[in-house]
């Protein structure tokens, strides 16, 4: 199939019942149908209601007991939880320069990674999936059980990646929205890879690439290793890259490749809407611009349904879309892949005098995990978990931080954009919360101009406890202490 050759909406997973009626209950306080202190209808008669089982009405219940929208009150039913997050509001939409700058993030990047894999420190400034939601003994059972692909294991593989995996990743992107199949595809060193064999095919050193403001940290340390001169662009902290504001550089021929990530951003959370997404897509090709798409958080959505991505509306083959499995399932496997569309000779090539092939034995135990469907169980537990600390990590800064602190609002992935009032530093509440024992991302690490000095970025990746509670709450404290008298 041609690459790129994308009909159709995304093809949707089997939603279970509980899930279906806990959405529509949590659309219906999200918007303020049902107040705070609201009595819920009573398993019973919601179960006559919808025509479900009391089992199903008991279970979608306690999915938003979980998730701190409701609470079971003794002898008197379920009440919607009374909560501060309606009245923060979302953080203001990025106003960069639009001047081409080389980034400069690698010492702080250091001592960042350092800090995010202490032990002695609270993690919320790690966006990694923890242990307790890696399905760890499935994939080293599926190692185990290679048997009699042994040889074929240990040897080297196809350069483009095993074609059983590949198979699998392809019948996977229908849900994303893509019709693509196997040979559309290129297994790579996770997406760190995918995204910098893209940057190499498609750009030369001293080029600019026009980024989302804010932009990942990691994105802005492979953009200085490769030479690379960094524009920024307005992002929403709902809806993402503003794509209105990219049209006047590409009609100056000022960026040679777009980088961007439109669906869970990182640190927003955003997600671009179809019909804008659609619009960058035809906006890059008719510009003949590549479009590289950052997908890593793409299969941890809140909803019941993966939005689309830009390789969804691409024909021609401008998406360089890329992706992996590291924050879903096995950050240690570091096996990604990238669907290049009209640049795969070039990302072949380069993949080829890189590191030949990706490890063989950990594509073919992914791919066995994917064919049985435990791939699926495994990122929607995920996907629960992170919407349920999601919301219990909003009303912890609600109830904690200053007045005058904004919170982005995420629609699946693991972090939080907050904005601190006027005149606090993200920098000196990193400097006291690891002082305290906790860590976080100060903001101006998502900017090659060093703006957002003040905002932090919190992961909340871990489930919900007492310690994270806590160490939001001192957080708070830190952040109210930094307040300009």
């Amino acid at each position: 199939m041609q690459p790129g050759l994308q009909r159709g909406a995304p093809a949707r997973r089997r939603v279970k019942r509980y899930e279906a009626l806990a959405a529509r209950v949590q659309g219906m306080i999200q918007a303020g149908t049902l107040p705070a202190g609201e009595r819920l209808t009573s398993v019973r008669r919601m179960s006559r209601q919808q025509g479900v089982s009391v089992s199903t009405v008991t279970a979608a219940y306690r999915l938003l007991e979980a998730r701190g929208l409701i609470e079971a009150r003794p002898q008197s039913g379920y009440f919607v939880r009374a909560s501060r997050c309606h009245r923060v509001p979302a953080p203001r939409v990025s106003r960069p320069s639009s001047r081409a700058r080389v980034p400069q993030v690698w010492e702080v990047a250091q001592q960042l990674a350092e800090a995010a894999r202490s032990d002695a420190l609270v993690p919320l400034g790690n966006a990694d999936p923890p242990d307790a939601l890696l399905p760890a003994a499935g994939l080293m059972r599926r190692l185990r059980g290679l048997g009699r692909e042994a040889t074929r294991a240990v040897n080297y593989g196809n350069p483009l990646g095993e074609i059983e995996l590949r198979t699998q990743i392809a019948r996977r992107m229908l849900q994303a929205g893509c019709t693509l199949d196997a040979g559309d595809l290129l297994i790579t060193h996770g997406c760190f890879e995918a995204v910098q064999l893209a940057l190499r095919a498609t750009c030369q050193p001293g080029d600019a690439v026009a980024v989302e403001s804010p932009v990942h940290f990691i994105l802005l340390q492979m953009l200085q290793v490769l030479g690379l001169k960094v524009v920024e662009l307005p992002a929403h902290p709902r809806t993402g890259l503003d794509v209105d504001a990219l049209a006047p550089l590409l009609e100056r021929r000022r960026v040679r490749a777009v980088l961007c990530t439109p669906v869970f951003h990182n640190p927003l959370g955003a997600v671009i809407p179809p019909p804008r997404l659609r619009e960058l897509v035809r906006l890059c090709a008719t510009h003949e611009v590549p479009l590289i798409e950052d997908d890593v958080y793409g299969e941890l959505g809140f909803g019941l349904e993966r939005p689309p991505v830009a390789k969804a509306y691409d024909p021609d083959g401008w998406v360089l879309h890329c992706s992996s499995f590291s924050k879903t399932i096995c950050p240690g496997f570091r096996v990604g892949w990238i669907a290049p569309g009209r640049f795969a000779d070039a990302v072949r090539r380069v993949k080829f005098v890189t590191n030949f092939v990706t490890a063989t034995p950990l594509q073919l135990a992914l791919s066995a995990f994917l064919r049985d469907g435990a791939y699926e169980r495994a990122v929607r537990r995920a996907s629960r978990s992170y919407a349920t600390t999601a919301l219990r990590c909003r009303d912890a800064v609600a109830r904690h931080f200053p007045s005058g602190t904004t919170v982005s609002d995420p629609q699946g992935g693991m972090v939080l954009w907050v904005g601190l009032p006027e005149g606090v530093d993200g920098a000196a509440l990193y400097a006291s919360a690891l002082e305290a024992g906790i860590s976080v991302v100060p903001g101006h690490m998502f900017s090659a101009q060093g703006r957002f000095r003040n905002y932090v970025r919190l992961a909340f990746p871990h489930p919900w406890s007492d310690a994270l509670g806590a160490a939001v709450a001192e957080l708070g404290r830190l952040a109210t202490g930094l307040l300009p008298s």
